[in-house]
């Protein structure tokens, strides 16, 4: 069954040098859906209020070596305090997840085989077969969606159903109307503010293995996701996202991450996947880092709480963790 676009374009299917494709490309390697730019998780600790300060954490290893730890939406979002440049004054270091590989795939390596042929015969994109579940309101509430996205409304919505997996479009129906993602979130204004600096940028896991654990995740539970996430008022969700974030409440994060799911089960097996499981990853090269001090650690805020959270991680193995309010930039 071919899928009818009104956002088709007569210069073809996209190359591997489309802007448009490179921003979702790199932006999509880590990230699956609202949950992953979040990946949420359960307790809240909330920072000593600071009027217009960004919620974080000073680390203080058993050595005695002090680092900061900030938890990020990998996205940028209005309203959201980001961090001042001067976070990093004295830093030896900034540690993030990982970093995109230096050259993205061909667009159309991505998609299902005979899909760029099926589209330059018939100017419609044919659907994977994770797509197919997806009902006809749900089809034309994900054509709006992409329609309205700045950049990624260059490409024909129904490429991002002909995707072999459904990562991408999962991503773009995370994003509230009007969301441009060219513009940069927490961790790439502070690697930019790094970079100025001079100094060094360090990461936690290679994209291998970051790809690894995506594709662990199944292609049925990210359907689900999308099919939720467009029955969800995504701007008012981003608007609850952004107070919790500003606040510290990362509770309520963790409840806003459960709802972009199709029940508690896929809820739980993709923190397991992506959160739990890459903590634990994380945790040797992490702890060296801070051990070594000075660090400005930056990951995804979900990362940061829970029984399996970075926190509780770092004080089981004897680190202090104080919430402090970091300055905001501007």
């Amino acid at each position: 069954m071919l899928l009818k676009s009104r956002m088709v374009r007569p210069f073809g299917p996209p190359s591997r040098n489309g802007s448009s494709f490179n921003y979702l490309w790199r932006l999509s390697a880590g990230v699956l859906a609202l949950a992953t730019l979040l990946f949420g998780t359960t307790d809240a600790f909330s920072a000593p209020e600071e009027v217009g300060g960004v919620p974080a954490f000073k680390v203080i290893a058993p050595n005695g070596a002090e680092n900061t730890l900030v938890g990020s939406l990998h996205v940028a979002a209005d309203g959201l305090r980001q961090p001042s440049p001067s976070v990093l004054a004295g830093a030896a270091r900034l540690v993030v997840e990982g970093r995109p590989r230096a050259e993205s795939p061909k667009a159309g390596d991505l998609l299902i085989p005979g899909a760029d042929e099926i589209f330059r015969t018939t100017g419609a994109y044919p659907k994977a077969a994770w797509a197919e579940p997806l009902t006809a309101p749900q089809l034309a509430a994900f054509d709006a969606a992409v329609s309205c996205l700045p950049i990624l409304n260059r490409l024909p919505a129904g490429w991002y159903l002909a995707q072999r997996r459904p990562d991408i479009a999962a991503l773009v129906v995370s994003l509230p109307c009007g969301t441009d993602v060219s513009q940069p979130g927490r961790d790439k204004l502070l690697m930019t503010a790094a970079e100025k600096a001079g100094i060094s940028i360090d990461v936690l896991e290679t994209p291998d293995q970051e790809e690894r654990q995506r594709f662990k995740i199944p292609d049925s539970v990210q359907t689900h996701s999308i099919e939720k996430m467009l029955s969800l008022d995504l701007r008012k969700e981003f608007g609850q996202l952004v107070r919790d974030f500003n606040t510290g409440d990362f509770a309520d994060i963790k409840r806003l991450s459960d709802k972009c799911f199709g029940n508690a089960e896929e809820a739980a097996l993709f923190d397991r996947i992506m959160v739990e499981e890459r903590n634990m990853m994380w945790r040797s090269p992490l702890e060296q880092y801070l051990q070594e001090g000075r660090a400005v650690v930056v990951v995804g805020a979900g990362h940061l709480a829970g029984k399996r959270g970075l926190l509780e991680i770092l004080k089981r193995d004897g680190f202090k963790v104080q919430p402090v309010s970091l300055h905001a930039a501007g």
